[in-house]
């Protein structure tokens, strides 16, 4: 059985290697519409439908909330959750945006028992990957989702053969990856520019990051130090130690365009004014 919520890479991968879920549940109706699997709502899903189906294990891919012990329980091998981070790092919701914002080397993903904390259970399995100057939240979001994937299948395998073993995740704080919030996507002033780029590239493309520009807030979703010296055709980000251009920019009122597009735009616009 597989509870993926955002876990199409994994369905996807499971598909490939012929290792098909006895059914899917699904957050949304619409999800994995189109997949030839069982599919069950959370509304049907119940400890009677598990025993009778007689399922071995759960394994969880990208499910955003906590999974009652009731379902996983009952099972011969219990449940297995797909995380996107080398736990005990960045247990939580969102450890992509956390990983690009914090300037990590590398990341990657634990697979571990589900358990009555969140993110807490033991380590079956962990893989990385390096994280590149260039990556975004989406380009990380779509490279950890293939690793899951992977590494789905291999739990998958081990379990079957029997090769559960697993370590207990070490104790201590260490930091976490919780919801973000419109606060986390403001850039200020008072950031370096190695922080600031940094935050742009957590936000892109799902969020994009809030700089004012003439007394307007507008979303930044890519920056560069080399355009700052190309006749400052694009807008000029400024922080504590230097400036960025804005390359790629969101206005609510011209929409998604290139930083130069915009500058042209508020040219035309005073033009206009003066006229």
């Amino acid at each position: 059985m597989a509870l993926p919520g955002s876990g199409d890479a994994f369905i996807a991968e499971a598909m490939r290697a012929e290792i098909l879920p006895l059914f899917i549940v699904r957050m949304d109706s619409n999800d994995f519409s189109e997949v030839n699997i069982p599919l069950v709502s959370r509304d049907e899903l119940t400890s009677a439908l598990i025993k009778e189906s007689e399922i071995d294990s759960v394994i969880v891919a990208g499910w955003e909330e906590k999974i009652p012990s009731w379902i996983y329980s009952s099972t011969r091998r219990g449940g297995w959750n797909i995380h996107p981070s080398l736990l005990p790092n960045y247990r939580g919701h969102n450890p992509y945006f956390y990983a690009i914002r914090d300037g990590l080397k590398e990341t990657g993903i634990t697979v571990h028992s589900l358990s009555e904390e969140l993110d807490c259970g033991d380590i079956l399995l962990q893989r990385r990957i390096a994280i590149s100057k260039s990556d975004t939240i989406g380009s990380l979001w779509k490279r950890l989702n293939q690793l899951g994937a992977e590494a789905g299948i291999e739990t998958i395998r081990l379990l079957s053969e029997g090769e559960i073993k697993t370590f207990c995740q070490p104790k201590g704080k260490y930091p976490t990856a919780p919801k973000v919030k419109s606060s986390d996507f403001i850039l200020s002033s008072e950031m370096s520019c190695e922080e600031a780029n940094r935050l742009v590239r957590a936000c892109n493309p799902f969020y994009g990051a809030y700089y004012e520009i003439n007394g307007k807030k507008i979303k930044i979703f890519e920056v560069d130090t080399l355009a700052c010296n190309q006749k400052r055709k694009n807008p000029i980000l400024r922080f504590r130690d230097g400036e960025l251009a804005a390359t790629i920019i969101e206005d609510e009122e011209y929409g998604l365009m290139s930083g130069e597009k915009y500058i042209s735009k508020l040219r035309d616009n005073l033009v206009q004014e003066k006229s």
